[in-house]
């Protein structure tokens, strides 16, 4: 699936914990119409809640696949990874086929927001990695 966007994705970047930041964005379990998932890293490495320039990695997947990847996203302000998320979700968005995927990724970039379903989800989630 293309977004319509060229991709450069490095191969040392294939797996959810080769990023930095990770949010579900919205979440089939918690009835929402499609899993979105959305990964971020700082080329040349990062950590998450610091600010950086320059070029970042991202991966879009939507209902366990991934549906676009790359290294093509340029910050020319300091950006945290959650900011960058954000401007990552608006990125992809824009020409993106699957109309559920497109409409959560304009939500998140505009608010920041996770659907609820996916935050509670993500909250429980938690709770039961750590024991609680």
């Amino acid at each position: 699936m293309s977004t319509g966007h060229s991709f450069n994705y490095h191969d040392n970047m294939t797996s959810p914990q080769d990023f930095e930041h990770d949010v579900t964005i919205t979440d089939a379990d918690a009835g929402d119409p499609a899993t979105v998932r959305l990964l971020i890293a700082k080329v040349g490495g990062g950590t998450p809640g610091r600010a950086y320039t320059g070029a970042w990695y991202y991966r879009l997947d939507v209902n366990g696949e991934t549906a676009a990847h790359g290294d093509d996203l340029e910050t020319g302000t300091p950006k945290t990874h959650a900011q960058t998320a954000r401007i990552a979700a608006e990125f992809l968005a824009s020409g993106f086929p699957e109309a559920d995927a497109a409409e959560a990724l304009e939500t998140f970039a505009e608010t920041g927001q996770q659907s609820p379903g996916a935050a509670a989800l993500r909250v429980g989630k938690a709770g039961l990695e750590a024991g609680t």
